[in-house]
């Protein structure tokens, strides 16, 4: 088992966009992942230039997608417009995002 601690500009599932961020999970159990405000630098953290959405396995989301709907400049629309995209069915997967 692994675990694993990812710093990222946002966490978005269907109930919170949560900016900037520490998210960490463990490899045999993504669908309880701890979300936490990223205050300093940690050993074993790291970078994602990018956002970690956490989804249900049906979700029809894509990276590809979710890339199209964010605009750098307005990032906080764009993750607004991603929550509403997520159904609220318990999350099960995270799908990382790189821009």
């Amino acid at each position: 088992m692994s675990r694993h601690r990812v710093y990222c500009h946002a966490f978005v599932s269907a109930t919170r966009v949560e900016r900037n961020v520490i998210v960490a999970w463990d490899d045999d159990n993504r669908a309880c992942a701890e979300v936490e405000p990223f205050t300093r630098e940690t050993a074993g953290t790291t970078a994602l230039n990018g956002i970690i959405l956490h989804i249900p396995d049906d979700c029809s989301l894509t990276a590809e997608t979710a890339r199209a709907i964010i605009d750098i400049s307005n990032l906080a629309l764009g993750l607004d417009r991603i929550k509403s995209m997520i159904p609220p069915a318990p999350p099960t997967r995270l799908l990382m995002i790189e821009f």
